[in-house]
């Protein structure tokens, strides 16, 4: 069921509805962490400004268009429920570990 999710997300993210413009640049930015450790919960605060506690243990997909030193950019976050696949080092521009200040083990596995 995982690899038919992922191949559902993938056709998403490649979709026109994802991409927006090819002429608005990406910033991809992977989310990294325990189950637990709070990146949903963080990335839902991000893009609605609302908090959340659940977190969901299949991570997720998501965009928000953002204006940096007034240029417009499409923001691509992929929230990892797991251990990051193979490909997900060559997607992404950049990566933030979440860890809980609650659990050591959560520090441990982002360390």
């Amino acid at each position: 069921i995982r690899e038919h999710v992922i191949a559902i997300e993938d056709a998403f993210v490649n979709s026109q509805e994802w991409t927006l413009s090819r002429s608005v640049p990406e910033l991809k930015v992977g989310i990294v962490g325990n189950l637990a450790s709070g990146k949903s919960a963080l990335v839902h605060r991000y893009l609605t400004g609302t908090y959340v506690q659940e977190e969901s243990p299949e991570g997720g997909r998501f965009k928000k268009e953002i204006v940096i030193d007034g240029q417009s950019y499409l923001l691509l976050i992929r929230d990892e429920g797991g251990p990051p696949e193979a490909q997900f080092a060559m997607w992404v521009d950049a990566v933030i570990f979440v860890f809980s200040l609650e659990d050591e083990i959560s520090f441990q596995t982002v360390y």
